[in-house]
């Protein structure tokens, strides 16, 4: 089981009701993590309209995390 600490921005967090989340998971891909997530919380964006981060860095849907990860989920943003 791996504790992780997820981060919303946008739309996400303000569907999810915040802008962050303490987990207990046995998932392993950031894919697998966004699709329950989406489950959990009604998030309509499909997977390929979100930029993934673990530990700061930039990384793909693909990826894997691990115990103690910090995972952004971001939506497409607009503004000036």
């Amino acid at each position: 089981m791996k504790q992780i600490k997820l981060l919303y921005f946008a739309q996400l967090g303000a569907q999810a009701g915040n802008a962050e989340e303490s987990l207990s998971t046995e998932l392993d891909s950031l894919e697998a993590l966004f699709d329950d997530r989406k489950t959990a919380h009604g998030w309509d964006l499909s997977v390929k309209n979100i930029r993934f981060a673990r530990n700061d860095d930039f990384c793909s849907a693909s990826d894997r995390f691990h115990d103690g990860d910090v995972i952004a989920f971001m939506p497409p943003m607009s503004g000036g």
